[in-house]
């Protein structure tokens, strides 16, 4: 119970009467940190946190070191907010195991909100199988992804390990900026003339900034994609 508040203002009975949708931001954080701290209510704690990280998109980035910082949460509260973003980051994952990836736009919308506000570049494989159909999707490197110490002997390991037949190859820019640097164009025809050793094709690779991305494929950069 939240002292100081109308019964059909607490979180915990708001969603008990009109569903767990009716709650606002605040109130769904709320729920997860239970508490608040000595000069702060979980409401007001709530507030704090979204203002902090600007909003709910803030949370695509948060790290287990960033929630600490916040006076009323401990290590177990950290851990339960992180383990609930981690369990539907897997829910949408495997909503979207066998849909058809087949054109860039698709991708990109698949993994906007996971990759464009990342900090950090992270470089993920999908592995289609022969109908372009997901059927695994592995994050092989996270920092800052030299492109040039990409292991393309890891990329086509995870590609047969799973059968797959073909790969889209995925990676952000922070910066939001999503065209390839010339290492990125270098290295992409290279995993493709791999991949062609491999009987696994690189069927484009596809870079996410902030609300774009960059296509190999649309934008016939690398010959053979």
């Amino acid at each position: 119970m939240i002292k100081g508040l109308e019964q059909s203002s607490q979180p915990r009975e708001k969603a008990l009467l009109n569903g767990i949708e009716s709650l606002t931001d605040e109130e769904l954080l709320a729920l997860l940190l239970r508490t608040g701290n000595k000069e702060q209510s979980v409401l007001d704690l709530s507030s704090t946190i979204l203002r902090e990280i600007q909003g709910m998109s803030g949370f695509h980035s948060i790290t287990f070191a960033k929630l600490l910082s916040f006076k009323g949460i401990n290590k177990a509260k950290a851990i339960g907010i992180m383990a609930a973003l981690e369990f539907s980051k897997r829910i949408n994952m495997h909503t979207d195991m066998n849909e058809i990836y087949d054109n860039p736009a698709k991708v990109f919308y698949h993994l906007e909100n996971k990759m464009s506000h990342l900090s950090q570049e992270h470089f993920l494989i999908m592995i289609l199988d022969n109908h372009n159909r997901l059927i695994a999707e592995k994050t092989l490197f996270v920092g800052s992804v030299n492109m040039s110490i990409v292991s393309a002997r890891e990329i086509f390991r995870e590609a047969l390990a799973f059968n797959g037949v073909s790969i889209i190859c995925v990676h952000n820019h922070p910066s939001g900026d999503a065209h390839p640097s010339s290492e990125d164009i270098n290295m992409t025809q290279k995993l493709i003339e791999l991949g062609k050793m491999m009987n696994v094709d690189i069927v484009d690779h596809i870079i996410i900034g902030r609300n774009q991305y960059y296509s190999f494929k649309a934008e016939r950069v690398c010959s053979s994609i």
